[in-house]
């Protein structure tokens, strides 16, 4: 049974837009080259939880990843929005109603994919490559953090991120001139190394989902078609990076 993707509820559209401002810009633009963190030996296993404060109130995500493989979580007006990505398919998920939807990622998503890149908080990777500049040192949750700021025709963006080998982002902070807001993102309970089972990343069989083409998903979002029961918040898995 397919679910209909123009029955999103409204909770979801106030969340998709304070996610889109939160991650929207940052996301589009990754870095092809792995982070500092994945370089550093060991599993490529990472998990940690974003705590997302901005308009539309205060929104908790728990990401996990192994390689390019993606499970994140938010919960949102009682609603546990699941998303994952694994290999040639983006599932966006509402396990609580029970339904979803799997689109099949684009061609250039896949030519990106890289087995030991963390495909989540790599916010401080895309400001250097746009050219931040470091404008000073903190210390932030008890940890030393190196402090980088860039301004453009969009906005500013600082990321605090931690010092040594693992580079991990802390903060980020994101003023959209557009809009004129601003989201400020903490990263905790950062860890690695973690056993996690191939089945964490797929999504429940007692689900009903909905199966797109990726064509097929553009056709429908350019008409203004919501496709699925929850928006995707993560285009550069489904789409590729965006140069």
């Amino acid at each position: 049974m397919k679910s209909d993707g123009k029955a999103r509820r409204p909770w979801v559209h106030a969340f998709a837009r304070g996610f889109a401002l939160a991650f929207g810009s940052v996301l589009l633009l990754l870095p092809e080259a792995p982070t500092h963190a994945a370089e550093a030996p060991g599993p490529d296993t990472w998990t940690a939880e974003a705590i997302i404060h901005g308009d539309e109130g205060v929104n908790v995500t728990q990401y996990w990843s192994q390689g390019r493989k993606l499970r994140a979580e938010t919960l949102v007006g009682g609603h546990r929005v699941l998303t994952i990505v694994n290999g040639s398919t983006y599932y966006a998920l509402d396990p609580v109603a029970g339904v979803g939807v799997a689109i099949e990622r684009s061609p250039k998503a896949l030519a990106e994919d890289k087995p030991n890149t963390r495909p989540f908080a790599r916010e401080l990777n895309q400001v250097i490559r746009d050219g931040a500049e470091q404008i000073g040192t903190e210390k932030l949750f008890g940890q030393d953090c190196d402090v980088y700021r860039l301004t453009d025709e969009r906005g500013r963006q600082e990321v605090w991120a931690t010092r040594g080998a693992l580079r991990v982002p802390l903060r980020v902070e994101t003023y959209a001139r557009r809009r004129a807001k601003t989201v400020r993102t903490d990263y905790v309970a950062w860890d690695r190394g973690l056993t996690i089972a191939p089945s964490f990343f797929e999504p429940d069989p007692r689900l009903s989902l909905e199966t797109v083409t990726y064509d097929a998903y553009r056709e429908r979002t350019a008409k203004g078609e919501a496709v699925g029961p929850v928006p995707v918040m993560y285009a550069d898995l489904l789409h590729g990076i965006r140069r």
